[in-house]
């Protein structure tokens, strides 16, 4: 038995063995790991929030006396009127349209009574007297409602006295915010390490992953929730619609579609000119356009060194955080493609590399002519033919880039395959019986798969590249999306460098890894290469 000092290194080890291979693997790691965290790392959404929804209750209170006065004139209508006055092709019935209304109003009610502190029995017992009011004082209980439920920091900003306690809720707006995909994936990611680190059998390794994935992607919206919330959490809470008591935000408390117009081309502010405020702003408050109206405390101050750590670009949005927004789609676009041309490739090229003949020639003719375009401008070409309607502009993307690049795959694979069909342990075992199926999928495509493999490391790469340049022109995700091409080409000019150096420094970053992967992989899948 061989003992550990002569043992063979794992496979792993042979390809990582280098300390280029090493570092492009960290690198590669820490952009999936931020791109898969993202909203963890930059957004305007806390973690954990406990506040009061000022705005929701206002939004009841002030609305409640309009819908019962709705109500009340379709009550006092009759249903004979008002069949008499309604469209032909409305096909509601009275009654149903009369419960309609006197559902809008309990609704009103049920949120302004969630939202009363537990001393405020006065107040929840005019809700009850609402609620339980014949048709004729109805309106008078509403308005009663409406002027009992004021607020008490509204009705002491207006020098009144009295008001209602409201009471604050526990929430967790960035987890509700979150997709069951996204939290698969996030979860995923970790427990791949937790399997690489704990187990030792690759099926325990994938089982746990597996297990991970289904799991929290099946059961994150029922345990979690779903907030269909759009509006800027931060802008309500400049508003003054949501008090805050506490709150734990990300460490960039910016979101990558935050506008901030008085901050646009900033510099990077840890550079002491880029900090300077004036007393007037500091004092009035920042007032930027767009998603946010002022500078909350949970968001660096103005002259704060870590308020806009890159700078931001044309809009005053943070780059930072469109950069860390902006992995997501460059690394999921050169993936994706990646797989889809990678596959592609392989069954077009075992195909041809098997069947031989008619099937070999159309084949071997389609990549001919297919190669005869540059694949940048097929891609072009079809996304000015293709409605953006038909599917998200990702997906759309990284599809094209997949079925415009299988050529240099398919070429290799087919190669691959007739080189291998005519080994001696090929006629070997056809001359034992073994059919050609078996032989196929155990012995052609295992052995002819292996320059796929290496090719699709340095597409992944060509990919990225791809994408960055349709989205530089402007034909790739469509803005407010952040993506490492889109932001290059937010601005071109010397004076605003931060713009297009830092995500070009990205690109460059990711596809230089994959490339030296790409090179240890084939020094690790050719024995020519052992030293």
């Amino acid at each position: 038995m061989r003992d550990g000092a002569d043992s063979e290194p794992s496979f792993v080890s042979r390809w990582l063995r280098s300390k280029s291979a090493r570092a492009a693997a960290c690198v590669l790691v820490l952009w999936f790991s931020t791109a898969l965290f993202a909203p963890f790392l930059a957004g305007d959404r806390p973690y954990w929030m406990r506040a009061v929804d000022l705005g929701r209750h206002e939004a009841a209170r002030t609305s409640l006396e309009a819908v019962t006065r709705a109500w009340v004139a379709l009550e006092a209508e009759g249903e004979s009127a008002w069949n008499a006055r309604r469209p032909a092709h409305v096909g509601q019935r009275y009654a149903e349209a009369l419960a309609l209304e006197e559902r809008a109003a309990f609704v009103r009610v049920a949120t302004l009574r969630a939202a009363l502190a537990p001393e405020e029995t006065a107040a929840a017992r005019a809700l009850d007297e609402f609620r339980a009011a014949a048709p004729a004082t109805r309106m008078e209980r509403a308005t009663a409602v409406a002027r009992a439920l004021r607020p008490h920091s509204i009705a002491a900003a207006a020098g009144d006295t009295g008001g209602v306690r409201l009471v604050s809720t526990t929430s967790t707006p960035l987890l509700s915010a979150l997709s069951g995909v996204e939290a698969a994936l996030a979860a995923g990611w970790i427990s791949v390490w937790i399997a690489l680190l704990v187990l030792r059998s690759l099926r325990a390794r994938i089982a746990l992953v597996a297990v991970t994935l289904i799991t929290v992607g099946g059961a994150w919206r029922p345990l979690v929730g779903d907030d269909t919330q759009t509006e800027s959490i931060k802008a309500a809470i400049a508003r003054g619609d949501i008090v805050v008591e506490s709150a734990v935000f990300p460490p960039l408390p910016m979101g990558p579609s935050e506008t901030h117009m008085r901050e646009a081309y900033r510099p990077p502010t840890w550079l002491a000119g880029a900090r300077a405020a004036s007393p007037s702003e500091r004092d009035a408050g920042f007032k930027p356009g767009g998603a946010v109206q002022s500078v909350t405390r949970f968001e660096p101050a103005l002259d704060s060194p870590w308020r806009h750590i890159l700078g931001t670009d044309s809009l005053g949005r943070d780059l930072l955080a469109r950069l860390i927004f902006g992995a997501r789609v460059s690394l999921f676009v050169g993936n994706a493609a990646a797989v889809l041309l990678t596959l592609i490739g392989i069954l077009l090229g075992v195909w041809a590399g098997r069947r031989r003949g008619l099937a070999d020639f159309v084949v071997s003719r389609t990549i001919e002519v297919v190669m005869c375009f540059p694949g940048f401008v097929l891609v072009l070409c079809a996304l000015f033919f293709v409605d953006p309607q038909s599917a998200p502009p990702l997906v759309l993307v990284a599809l094209l880039i997949g079925l415009v690049g299988w050529t240099g795959v398919a070429r290799l694979v087919r190669a691959e395959t007739l080189r291998i069909r005519e080994l001696d342990y090929i006629a070997a075992a056809r001359a034992a019986g073994v059919g050609e199926s078996a032989i196929l999928w155990r012995h052609i495509l295992p052995n002819a798969v292996q320059p796929a493999i290496i090719a699709f490391a340095f597409a992944v790469g060509a990919a990225v590249l791809t994408e960055s340049a349709l989205s530089f022109l402007g034909f790739g995700v469509q803005i407010p999306t952040a993506s490492w091409g889109a932001l290059v080409s937010d601005s071109k000019s010397a004076d605003h460098a931060w713009i297009w150096v830092v995500p070009g420094l990205a690109i460059f970053s990711v596809v230089a890894s994959y490339n030296i992967l790409g090179e240890a992989l084939r020094d690790a899948l050719d024995p020519r290469h052992e030293r």
